[in-house]
């Protein structure tokens, strides 16, 4: 459990140093050309039941030239320590067992650069690792273009096409490349003047094996309790009509074949940190 003992410690000096910051800019200071955003979620018992769970998504946001830079992280790690009480010979044996049952992290930046008032490009590129979904490394790499349909102050939708290139390799050594078509859609909505709904879909077409569809999608919603930090509740998903298999091997018996889920889910309470 030392990898949550250090987060956990990590996680206090990081709200200890936002309480401190101030929560109003002072007057007439330089408007800052950056944005960061931090979501925290840990769940961590000891005693009889251990278990711990530890997530966070940070985004990172600057102006560079006429356009904007995004670097989004998300990290996901959970532990659970099983405990079997036995008695053998008259001598009480307690073993213990400590191991990881979901970890995925991802990593994604994208540039955009406006066109006109509602049209701009953009390249990305991006790293994905999640072993309980079969994916060693994947990477992506792609451009395209995207556009404003409306935007007010009560809410906002817009959306993103292109093309893009992932190399995938599966825990199993085998690995695939193939080209990609990238649909995507933003929805936010401002629910009150302390409250929001934001939402997102992703839909990635495999252009070499079209029956291969992949999407990802989230929804939320968001409460300030300052002009720094909100709290967060959040579903979401992500599907892949074709997960990656694996043969298994019994010396002397036919190889078998295990295929992943094509959904996964989560649902997740953040504290969100606004620098």
């Amino acid at each position: 459990m030392k990898f949550f003992k250090i987060i956990t410690v990590t996680s206090v000096l990081a709200l200890a140093i936002t309480a401190s910051l101030p929560l109003l800019a002072e007057e007439g200071a330089e408007e800052k050309s950056w944005s960061n955003t931090t979501e925290l979620s840990l769940v961590n018992t000891t005693g009889n039941s251990e278990t711990s769970n530890f997530a966070i998504t940070n985004k990172y946001a600057t102006a560079i030239g006429k356009g904007t830079f995004n670097l989004d992280f998300d990290a996901l790690r959970t532990e659970t320590t099983t405990r079997v009480v036995q008695n053998i010979g008259g001598v009480l044996v307690v073993d213990e067992t400590t191991a990881v049952s979901a970890e995925a992290y991802k990593l994604n930046g994208q540039y955009n650069r406006p066109i006109t008032e509602r049209l701009n490009w953009y390249a990305r590129a991006g790293w994905y690792r999640d072993e309980f979904a079969g994916i060693d490394n994947s990477y992506a790499a792609g451009a395209g273009i995207g556009y404003v349909f409306f935007t007010d102050d009560s809410h906002t939708l817009k959306g993103e096409i292109g093309l893009g290139y992932v190399q995938e390799k599966f825990i199993d050594g085998t690995d695939t490349d193939f080209a990609e078509l990238r649909g995507f859609l933003a929805y936010h909505r401002e629910l009150s003047p302390t409250s929001k709904l934001f939402s997102e879909l992703e839909i990635l077409e495999n252009l070499d094996e079209t029956s291969d569809v992949r999407a990802n999608g989230l929804i939320g919603v968001s409460a300030n309790l300052s002009n720094r930090i909100a709290l967060a509740v959040s579903y979401a998903l992500k599907y892949d009509a074709e997960p990656p298999t694996l043969t298994l091997v019994d010396a002397g018996f036919p190889d078998v074949l295990f295929e992943f889920d094509d959904l996964d889910t989560t649902l997740k309470a953040s504290l969100v940190i606004n620098f």
